[in-house]
């Protein structure tokens, strides 16, 4: 979680988190921009601590002011 937070970027907001399973980890949120959910997924994969980041093509149907939901998966 801590590594997920650290990455967050401007105009988005985390809601909340769930976890899957071990080193799964569900992120759910607001973003202002679509650009800045796509910064925040890059950052995320980036990370040395990460596998995969899972974004399904409904996190980028609007444009602006919409929510999302993430799968981090941790290696």
């Amino acid at each position: 979680i801590n590594t997920v937070t650290g990455l967050v970027g401007a105009g988005v907001v985390i809601e909340r988190f769930n976890i899957q399973q071990e080193k799964t980890l569900e992120v759910f949120g607001l973003n202002k921009t679509r650009e800045g959910l796509q910064k925040f997924i890059k950052d995320i994969e980036a990370d040395q601590s990460v596998a995969s980041v899972d974004s399904p093509v409904s996190n980028f149907v609007k444009s602006k002011n919409s929510s999302f939901k993430i799968t981090v998966k941790f290696k």
